[in-house]
This record gives structure tokens, sequence and C-alpha cells, in this order.
């Protein structure tokens, strides 16, 4: 139990949706005022707001648990905590909600994304999972990948000046600003090959950090190209980190986003952290892909089959 002990916390609700009791005691929740009687909405990033208050809603509704939501939480401080909350019917006699809260160091959250990802052969849910996976580095995270992948193409078979990527993953759910690219859209033909290009030095895919949003905007060039790949107003920096298949020469899939606010610069050790992590989902994904292809070929031989009528 030592471990759980520090990483699991819970919040009681009425159904108001306000604080009745607070188990927060782990020295991992320091930091976050979740007072008695206090909405616990408060406790959340405006954005996610709507969002949240929905699934609190629904499960009062519904007596249906919401499990393992990868969710930020504010602490007084400004800073925020990722953690993994599940929302669950309280336990008779109670009355409302219990929203239990996981919290994992970095390197323990790397190891359960490991275990995680890769278990579907799915393309959306593998590059879910390793979105999900990514925000416990920043406070919005995407998953673009090349079109090819989705059809089941050899990406290698493709003219780099033609990449095409598609927006494969995104979280936190919530509403984004007008002209972001949402989940499933294409990106701008010229935000692709930017991002292909900015990934490639000296013909080697390699990982970038683009500190904030005057130097982003200076690499993008175009208001139309900020409103589409920059998730909010405020100043924030981006890691754009390759999904590459190793090879001679190295075939990149995707790239995998992290953004956070421009006052928690990425360290060194981050940056290592997510580059392992995006490096061992490369062969999931391939996976997944080389799957696409095969039920795509499966499904034009059935067809091939049938009798004509």
């Amino acid at each position: 139990m030592g471990r759980q002990e520090q990483i699991l916390g819970a919040v009681n609700l009425d159904r108001e949706l306000r604080v009745t009791h607070r188990n927060l005691e782990a020295p991992v929740f320091a930091g976050l005022d979740a007072a008695v009687g206090s909405p616990f909405v408060d406790l959340l990033p405006p954005g996610d707001v709507p969002t949240v208050t929905r699934r609190l809603r629904q499960v009062l509704d519904t007596g249906e648990a919401h499990v393992a939501r990868v969710q930020r939480l504010r602490r007084g401080d400004g800073s925020e905590l990722v953690v993994s909350m599940s929302i669950l019917p309280a336990a008779a006699p109670r009355e409302g909600l219990t929203v239990s809260v996981i919290a994992m160091a970095r390197r323990l959250h790397l190891y359960a994304a490991e275990t995680a990802i890769g278990t579907s052969l799915d393309i959306g849910e593998t590059a879910q999972s390793l979105a999900e996976s990514l925000l416990a580095w920043g406070d919005v995270a995407a998953v673009d990948l090349d079109f090819a992948v989705w059809t089941g193409e050899g990406v290698t078979e493709r003219a780099q000046g033609r990449i095409r990527l598609r927006r494969a993953a995104l979280v936190p759910d919530r509403a984004w600003p007008e002209g972001y690219v949402p989940l499933g859209e294409d990106l701008p033909s010229d935000a692709s090959r930017l991002l292909s290009q900015a990934i490639r030095r000296a013909d080697a895919p390699q990982s970038i950090v683009i500190p904030d949003r005057e130097a982003i905007e200076r690499v993008l060039g175009s208001p139309r190209l900020v409103r589409a790949l920059v998730p909010g107003d405020r100043s924030a920096g981006v890691a754009c980190v390759p999904l590459v298949l190793e090879g001679d020469p190295p075939v990149v899939l995707g790239v995998a986003e992290v953004w956070r606010r421009a006052d928690r610069p990425f360290a060194d050790s981050e940056l290592f952290d997510l580059q392992e992590l995006v490096a061992r989902t490369s062969h999931h994904v391939d996976l997944a892909r080389q799957h696409q292809r095969e039920h795509t070929q499966v499904l034009a031989l059935q067809r091939r089959l049938l009798p004509r009528s």
C-alpha cells in the first residue's frame, strides 16, 4: 500500500457538484484547493469545465461510472497536476458522487503508458493512447499521422514533398478555438509541409522545441497557420517529436505535439522521456498500419468473391 498511499486521492461531491469531503493528504496533491463547500469545477482548467461538468452530471443521472479520464487539476499557485480521474456514484448511504484521482510520477507514468499502448491494432486507438500519455508533460497533446498510415500504404513509397498529415488524436476533450484543426481533420498542406521540414535536420528526423508564441509565429509565418496549429491564445511552447521507424533511410509516420505554457520550458530530461515514449509507440503505429492494409485487402477480396447481381 505504500506506493498507492502516495498517489491515490478522493473527493466526494453532492448533487450540486460541491465538495462535501476530501482525502487529498498525500504530498503529491499539495496545493489542490478543494475546500468543503466549494464547486469541484474550481479545480479544473476553464476550458475543461463544460466537458467535465457534463460527465459528472451524466454519472449522477445514469449511475454508470466514468473511468480513467486523463485530466489536469489546477493548484493554487497556478501550476497543474495530471491525474487519472474516475467519476463514481457515491456508495450508500451517501448521495452524490465520488471522484477518485491517481497521480503518478512521470517515470511511473512512462512505464504505465508503455504497457497500455499497443494493446489495440486500431490506428486511432493507438494514437489516442499515446496522446493521453503525453498529456503528463503538457497542457495539450496531439498526434498527427501521415495519411498513408491511415490507408495502410507503405509510407516509404510516397514523396516527401507530398506529405499529408491527419489529426489522429487530440487531448484533453474540450472546445477548441475557431480555425484550430480538430480530431479527424487534415492539417493544411503548408502546415504539414512545415512540420515535416521542422523535424528533419540534415535529413535525419529529430525532435524540436519551439519555446514561445513569438517563435512559433515566426516559424509558421501565417496567421491562418497559427490558428490551425496553436491550441489557444495564451503564450505557449511546443515540443514536436517525430514518430520514426528505424531503417535506411528512417521513415517518419507522423508527429506528436506537446504544448504547454511558455513559462514552463521543457527540460532536457523531459524531452528525453517524450522521445523514449514516442519511439516505442512508432512500432505499434506501424503494426496498426499493416493491420489496416491487410483488412482493406481482405475486404476487397471478399467483394470480388461475392456473386454478381
